[in-house]
Order: structure tokens, then C-alpha cells, then sequence
């Protein structure tokens, strides 16, 4: 097998796994630019990928087809936003160790998420088979390009190609954006900020859930 060959395969695998840690990674820059330390992100994935899986399979019945696991993505997003609202009250409203508050979360997300699937799927430790998975495609003009065409633009996931966009959106948003300015500023400097009218908490809450969103649709990315 050539070297050629072998990067055709392992390229286009390495951006699809790559995925779930790019958008999860995301998300932990936002919560811990707000000053918030986040080590949830292990529930927040778990939560996420529970909630894609079920939503699927139950659009799926809906007659959604193609359709149902983008929407999966969306509703695992606001799953995981919402779940990291528990550790945003725990450690911005009450003020708890944000450690031991982020432990907490990965291990409530671990057996919640467990129990519900078996509850609902009268005891089975999964969910039943989801025939619908998000589409590799090869993008046009560019993978008959020599090289780089196969390797690069071949048989990719559309999730491999927005985790790259996300990673710049995201720097963007908090380098290059007023919102960004103040979510730095609450994490670097609250006392400063909270003087210049900048409402602390709100911004430290919205960086926990975001985090919590981008966390909610890492798992779901690669199906």
C-alpha cells in the first residue's frame, strides 16, 4: 500500500473523530474565557449524544428521514445547554467548588443518561438501531484535485468541515466582537467589568451554556 493510500484513509478518519473534540473544546473555551472551569464536558457529551440518539430515532418514525439527524443535532445542543445550567447555578449562583460542581455533572450525566435509555426502551441497555446518519460527501471541483483532492476533499463528513469553521467563528466571536470583549473581561476581570456595567453573572451563565451547546452536538457530530 502506498503512502498515498494510507493517508486517503487515515486523513479523512482523523477529521471525522476529530469532530466531537474540536466542538467540545469550543465549547470549554467559552465557559473557562468567563471565568468558570468547566470539567463537565464529559456529561455535557454523554447528555448530548442521549438526547441525538433518542430524537432521531423517534423523527425517524416521524417520517423525517435525512432530515432527522441534523434536527437531532439541534435539540442535543439545547439538551446541553440546559443540562449545564446545573453547573452554572452550582458554581456562579452558589458559588460551589466548580471542581467538584463539574465531577458532579459528568457522573449525573453518566447514570441519568443510562437509566433513561433503559426506561424508555423497556430495559434495553441501548437505543434500537437509527438507519439515518449525516452524509460524507466529496466536494465538488475540488476532490478530483491531485493529492490534496482525495486525501482532503473525499468522502468528509459535513460536521469534519463545520468543527474547522467553528474553530475560527469562535475566534472571531471572542477576540474580534464587543460580546467576546465583555465574556474576557468578566473571567479576566469581574470587578473591573461589573464597575464599567458589564452584568457578571449573565455573561458567566451564557459562557457555561455555550459551552454546554457546543458539548451537547460533539457526539452526535459523527454519526
Amino acid at each position: 500500500m502506498s503512502l498515498l493510500s494510507i493517508l486517503e484513509i487515515i486523513i479523512p478518519s482523523t477529521l471525522l473523530t476529530a469532530a466531537p473534540l474540536i466542538f467540545t473544546a469550543l465549547g470549554g473555551v467559552f465557559s473557562e474565557r468567563s471565568g468558570v472551569v468547566n470539567i463537565g464536558l464529559e456529561g455535557l457529551m454523554a447528555v448530548g449524544a442521549f438526547t441525538a440518539a433518542i430524537s432521531t430515532y423517534f423523527l425517524e418514525h416521524l417520517g423525517l428521514g435525512d432530515a432527522s439527524p441534523w434536527l437531532a443535532i439541534l435539540i442535543a445542543a439545547a439538551a446541553g445547554a440546559l443540562f449545564s445550567l446545573i453547573h452554572a447555578v452550582a458554581s456562579i449562583s452558589f458559588r460551589a467548588d466548580q471542581t467538584v460542581s463539574g465531577v458532579a455533572l459528568n457522573f449525573l450525566a453518566t447514570g441519568l443518561t443510562v437509566f433513561l435509555v433503559k426506561l424508555i426502551f423497556n430495559g434495553q441497555g441501548q437505543t434500537p438501531y437509527i438507519s439515518h446518519r449525516i452524509d460524507k460527501i466529496n466536494v465538488p471541483g475540488l476532490h478530483d484535485i491531485p493529492i490534496i483532492g482525495p486525501i482532503f476533499f473525499s468522502q468528509i463528513a459535513y460536521t469534519s468541515y463545520l468543527a474547522i469553521a467553528a474553530a475560527f467563528a469562535v475566534w472571531f466571536v471572542i477576540y474580534k466582537t464587543p460580546f467576546g470583549l465583555r465574556l474576557r473581561s468578566v473571567g479576566e476581570h469581574p470587578a473591573a467589568a461589573d464597575t464599567l456595567g458589564i452584568n457578571v453573572i449573565r455573561m458567566r451563565y451564557i459562557g457555561v451554556m455555550l459551552s454546554g451547546a457546543f458539548g451537547g452536538v460533539a457526539v452526535p457530530s459523527i454519526w
